[in-house]
């Protein structure tokens, strides 16, 4: 599969402490702006999003992943990147009513 998979991205993240949501928003064809990510020499970039339930464990993560990419690469030679940009949820993208706007898309 050439897609990013949440699954995955828990199982990454969840290394450093319990994780609340994710979210990686090429996953949603809803939201059009963000449905194929950009491609980088041959190489599929992403946005991904996770918040942690303790903010020691956003630490953690803050600390040791801070300017590092996760990537993926396919049987078929095809790779998936993702920048490491971990910062505070100042956009609010995990606030309760993006949150349930994000689910009202998806139910449409």
């Amino acid at each position: 599969n050439e897609k990013p998979s949440e699954a995955v991205l828990q199982m990454v993240f969840e290394r450093f402490g319990k994780v609340k949501n994710t979210d990686i928003p090429m996953l949603d064809p809803y939201r059009e702006e963000n449905a194929s990510g950009n491609s980088l020499g041959g190489i599929q970039t992403f946005a991904a999003f996770v918040q942690y339930e303790d903010h020691a464990d956003f630490v953690k993560a803050m600390e040791a992943l801070r300017g590092m990419k996760l990537m993926y690469q396919g049987e078929d030679g095809k790779a998936l990147a993702c920048n490491m940009k971990v910062t505070f949820d100042k956009t609010k993208h995990f606030s309760e009513e993006a949150i349930k706007k994000r689910n009202l898309e998806k139910e449409k």
